[in-house]
């Protein structure tokens, strides 16, 4: 869990787009941040007006030890930025399986100091198996860490030189160690062994003043390596606790002599002892405050002694140039001057002066051994008279904690700090005034913190056509949502509770199309405030796509040591397996086990679920069983073999169909030769799978395995400095990402050969910058490879982490890149990564930036490429139609289908805007009914177009004849579509004929052309339109001259008739015709044909004559003439 105090005014619960990039959309979410009180005060300072104060506040979610925090508050009380000490450090790094296993829940904030930039604290912890020593450098503004180093031992002293360097000293068997680090970084310059006892003091010029038991010495700079001058300032029992460089070119020091508290004044110079003095009233006191203002020192002091012995508040003014004494003073708590009439254990922690020298002080009275007791404040004037005296209460009985730590003269306002009892609970607290003759509060406080559980994105996965899954972590509480693919909306989410705080953990897909995830609990019970890895039990929860539980299994770990999950496998036959690590029954840690809830009769964490094969770990997403078939599932091991010294590594195969303890039953062995120890492995093809690891010579190496053969087909290792982590196949190819130096890698290789296609090196910004993948997918729609993961920047300790992800396609050509810097030092990373159905990349992960704090945030780094959307147009003939793209882009092609497949469109007469949004058409062609037009836009396309186009209204005619005889009728009718509410007008020789009917009967006595002109309104767009028709000639021919009927009963047969290119004449050989010949109405020959003798059939040409009517007459050898008419058209 991480839990930390905030900065931040107000949180509420958010999901927001923290930014755009591209065209994809981040967005943050974080839980609301938690107000606490200060629980308890240890240490409070004062610079530059701002009051800084470290102690402890409960944990909201009830945990049994409190959090450690540091916080600036201004004049006002109210807190500019709170700090918590396991801020920066994930518990989960640091389980050993003792009941100690969180180092820092009851640790002790012992030292703080301060320079213009910087707020550096110590802190300690005896109760875990190695005593913890830590010094954290925090940035003065806004409370952010800037570094953090661990002390060989317990630190003694520490202090900044205002410059380049920072001190500190801890004590070792060989005496005390003297450690100069840089001030900026943490890293350690310099160190040497000094007196034991000694401190210092530096200046900013780089003067150091080294200071034990009896005597001062000055050194030029902070390396203790060239001394300027020491003296000897206290008697042979005399000891100086701290000293102080004043600008005034003195040093002064305070220390007790026997039974005698002292200060004095030596030169900076040359050590030369100015003064010294011994006020009375420090007797049997040791010094526990001192102030300068207005040339004058201030001094106040607590009792040295416990049992019977009397005590008061004890304060001394002196004159800083010469020591003479001002006022040496002691009061009672009735501000008698006499020390006998006190009560046991008064005494004042801390004094300051206001301008006119009135003289402040808080400390306690009425107290136990531990000096707390009742909290007390007084004020003297100038002249060392007593002026009032107060105990600061809540209305409530005291408890033994209760004291004044500080009292502080801000903006000639008096501010007292220090712990209070309120309804039986101590609570740091502030107490303000004016600097009036009374004791008038303008305001008490318990300075207020704030608390913000971290949230991130665990895992993301694609769940069908539909639909992806996001597992989050939201703050004490796991979160499962249900994302629709198409438009991003939510579809439903699932709020996993059950303990103080549930860990999201993982999240696969069924075969069968559920959700299982894995949560782990910490309960209150157990919690040590980051609940590191020792959780009290796990959930295995299955759900359906509209998010019912359909499934749960709860069990208790809290017995297990250093359990952690690797992989949930969802093997083909929908059996859900949790692979995960422990330290085994043999107490080998990274221990591997197999659990499979639903068919196993014991609970997840005994021996039944032991594979015997130690895991590699890596920082990445892991993967070391594979599907082989629907019953069988593979994984490669390493038998007791280690990252470091891997052993003979072989393949297994296991099924999860088998009702037995852990759910499983191991079904295949085959060694494979093979000094290797894997850590990852992929699915390569239906016989094969990549496996990524470490060969014996610690070379990373990366092998294409045939587990139906049982053999490498290929490998590829890197030199030592070069890691693989992360392997897959897309399309024949293998990606892989690992580091090269500080570079990240990205490789293709030859799926089949393992030669490799290209290599992309990507080195980060900084020297001291290097890069983690963490996950990695391939995108099949948009033929990309994707990496996430984070950038460690190692310049200052811990390394501060920013997000990153990068995505190539096929050719190693990065496509898209992003990453951030943040606000906070760690979990700043992008753990998982996956593809929808629609191509669209989801990335997940955390980045701890203000103002969302502690937040996770879910990525779309591309659009989801959808089936174009088709949409019907119906179009009028010969009307202009503008289409719209209906995206914007930075390139635009307008392409047109015919039912061939799309072309490209060129701007021609009738168009305009091929190249645009706008397509502009200016007159719609009929023959374009049932074209599809679709616009590519940057490459994509996203809406098609299906035209129809509707025709103009069309009337037309049809005549009974188009060749008569003078005199006989000929009946024309009109046929309309497309029109409605229309008219008719008949036209003979362009002349009205008077009549509006559909039909129309005409006896015309020479040729004549007729159309129709119709009227109406359009069915497309319901405007008036007249149409005119097609026109029609008849031809009118004379009347017949009449010819003899020869033989009338026997007619020779011809066909067809009428006639258009061929009359075909049928006829009896026993006539015996010789010739025939062809006759207009007129008598005029048209054809003769001389010689048809022996012909039953014979085709006459006639398409040369002209339309009309014809005789044709057939001549016999012996004179017999026979004729029959026809129509040529």
């Amino acid at each position: 869990m991480k839990i930390f105090l905030l900065r931040f005014t107000l949180f509420l619960f958010i999901i927001t787009p923290l930014f755009s990039h591209g065209q994809g959309r981040i967005s943050s979410f974080s839980e609301p941040a938690q107000m606490a009180g200060l629980t308890e005060a240890f240490l409070i300072k004062e610079d530059r007006g701002f009051i800084y104060m470290a102690g402890q506040v409960g944990d909201t979610a009830g945990s049994r030890y409190p959090v450690k925090a540091i916080l600036k508050m201004d004049p006002d009380g109210n807190t500019l930025w709170s700090y918590s000490i396991n801020k920066e450090m994930d518990g989960e790094s640091y389980s050993n399986g003792s009941p100690y296993n969180n180092e820092y829940a009851r640790s002790v904030i012992a030292s703080m100091t301060m320079d213009s930039n910087y707020v550096f604290a110590y802190l300690y912890n005896y109760y875990t198996p190695t005593a913890l020593h830590e010094i954290r450098c925090l940035d003065k503004q806004t409370g952010n860490l800037v570094w953090k180093v661990s002390a060989p031992g317990q630190v003694q002293v520490m202090n900044t030189t205002g410059g380049k360097y920072f001190a500190y000293t801890y004590s070792s068997y060989y005496g005390n160690n003297y450690t100069l680090l840089d001030r900026y970084t943490g890293k350690a310059v310099t160190s040497r062994t000094i007196p034991s006892l000694s401190r210092y003091e530096f200046e900013t010029d780089g003067t150091a003043y080294l200071f034990y038991r009896d005597t001062i010495a000055r050194y030029s700079t902070p390396f203790l390596d060239s001394k300027v001058w020491e003296v000897k300032v206290a008697s042979r029992y005399g000891s100086i606790t701290n000293i102080s460089p004043q600008p005034d070119g003195n040093l002064y020091f305070f220390g007790n002599n026997e039974n005698k508290a002292f200060f004095g004044q030596v030169s900076k110079a040359d050590g030369s002892t100015g003064w010294i003095s011994f006020p009375s009233a420090l007797q049997d006191d040791r010094i526990t405050s001192f102030k300068f203002k207005n040339n004058k020192l201030y001094v106040s002091g607590i009792h040295q002694y416990f049992g019977s012995a009397s005590t008061a508040f004890n304060i001394v003014a002196a004159d800083q140039a010469s020591g003479s004494i001002l006022f040496n003073k002691f009061y009672n708590d009735k501000g008698e001057a006499d020390y006998r009439l006190g009560s046991p254990y008064f005494g004042i922690n801390s004094v300051d002066v206001d301008e006119l020298g009135n003289v402040y002080a808080s400390g306690y009275e009425n107290a136990d051994d531990s000096r707390t007791g009742s909290w007390a404040v007084i004020k003297l004037s100038p002249n060392g008279s007593f002026i009032y005296h107060k105990l600061i209460d809540a209305g409530q009985p005291r408890a033994y904690q209760t004291q004044g730590l500080k009292t502080m003269v801000i903006n000639n306002r008096v501010i007292h700090a220090g712990n209070l009892s309120i309804t039986g609970k101590i609570w740091a607290s502030l107490v303000a005034t004016d600097t009036s003759g009374t004791f008038n509060p303008l305001f008490q406080k318990t300075p207020s913190v704030r608390i913000q559980y971290g949230s991130a994105v665990k895992v993301v996965r694609n769940f069908s056509s539909n639909a992806y899954a996001v597992l989050k972590q939201t703050g004490n509480h796991a979160t499962l949502e249900y994302i629709n693919t198409i438009n991003g909306n939510l579809m439903w989410s699932r709020k996993i509770k059950g303990a103080t705080y549930i860990e999201a953990d993982r999240m696969a897909i069924t075969a069968d199309r559920k959700i299982v995830v894995t949560t782990l609990a910490h309960p209150a019970s157990t919690a040590f405030l980051d609940y590191q890895k020792i959780p009290d039990s796990i959930y295995i929860t299955q759900y359906d796509s509209t998010g019912t539980t359909v499934k749960k299994y709860d069990y208790y770990i809290g017995d297990r040591k250093d359990f952690h999950t690797i992989q949930l496998y969802n093997s083909p036959d929908t059996n859900t397996a949790v692979v995960f690590s422990q330290v085994d029954f043999y107490n080998t840690p990274l221990s591997i086990h197999f659990f499979n809830p639903a068919r196993a009769s014991e609970r997840i964490g005994g021996s039944w679920g032991y594979i015997s094969s130690t895991w590699s770990p890596i920082p990445g997403n892991q993967q070391i069983l594979f599907p082989v078939s629907r019953d069988s599932s593979g994984m490669m091991r390493t038998t007791f073999g280690t990252t470091y010294s891997p052993s003979s590594s072989s393949y297994w195969s296991f099924m999860f169909n088998d009702n037995s303890p852990a759910g499983y039953k191991q079904v295949e062995w085959q060694s494979t030769y093979g000094n290797y120890a894997a850590h990852n492995l992929a699915v390569c093809d239906s016989n094969s799978i990549l496996s990524v690891g470490k060969n014996a010579n610690q070379r990373y190496v990366i092998t294409r395995y045939n587990y139906r053969k049982k053999v490498f087909e290929w490998e590829e290792w890197r030199d030592n400095g070069a890691t693989i982590e992360l392997a897959l196949t897309g399309e024949q190819k293998v990606y892989w990402a690992g580091k090269k130096d500080h570079s990240l890698v990205i490789r293709q290789l030859d799926s089949k050969t393992g030669v490799g296609t290209w290599e992309k090196q990507v080195a980060p910004a900084g020297d001291n910058q290097y890069y983690v993948p963490l996950d990695q997918a391939y995108n099949n729609i948009r033929h990309q490879y994707v990496v996430t993961g984070y950038i460690a920047d190692s310049s200052v300790l811990p390394v501060r982490q920013q997000p990153f992800y990068i995505i190539t396609d096929t050719t190693g050509t990065v496509v898209q890149s992003w990453t951030s810097p943040a606000d906070y030092r760690q979990f700043n990373q992008l753990n998982s990564v996956d593809i929808t159905a629609f191509g669209q990349t989801i990335i997940g992960g955390s980045l701890y930036k203000d103002p969302n704090g502690l937040a996770g945030i879910l990525i779309e780094a591309d659009l989801p490429i959808l089936p174009p959307q088709e949409q019907a147009l119906t179009q009028c003939e010969a009307t202009p139609l503008t289409l719209d793209a209906g995206i914007n882009g930075t390139a635009y092609q307008w392409q047109m289908d015919n039912g061939s497949g799309y072309v490209n469109i060129i701007n021609n007469a009738n168009i305009n805007g091929a190249s645009n949004r706008l397509l502009n058409i200016i007159s719609t062609p009929a023959a374009w009914n049932g074209y599809r037009f679709r616009c590519l836009v940057d490459g994509k396309k996203d809406k098609i177009f299906n035209l129809t186009v509707a025709p103009s209204p069309i009337v037309s005619i049809t005549s009974s004849d188009t060749l008569i005889v003078a005199g006989n009728n000929v009946t024309f009718t009109a046929q309309t579509s497309n029109a409605t509410n229309y008219t008719y007008q008949w036209m003979v020789n362009n002349v009205d004929a008077g009549n509006s009917n559909a039909v129309f009967t005409l006896s015309p006595d020479k040729d004549v052309t007729v159309l129709i002109k119709m009227t109406g309104s359009q069915t497309c767009s319901g405007s008036l339109t007249t149409v005119i028709s097609n026109s029609i000639k008849v031809r009118v021919g004379p009347k017949p001259v009449p010819v003899p009927d020869i033989n009338a009963a026997v007619q020779p047969v011809t066909y067809p008739n009428p006639v258009t290119n061929t009359v075909i004449l049928d006829l009896s050989l026993a006539d015996k015709w010789a010739s025939l010949e062809i006759l207009d109405l007129q008598g005029n020959r048209r054809l003769l044909l001389n010689d048809i003798r022996n012909r039953s059939k014979v085709n006459i040409p006639v398409a040369a004559l002209n339309a009309g009517i014809y005789i044709l007459k057939l001549h016999a050898e012996n004179g017999v003439n026979k004729s029959t008419r026809f129509v040529k058209q």
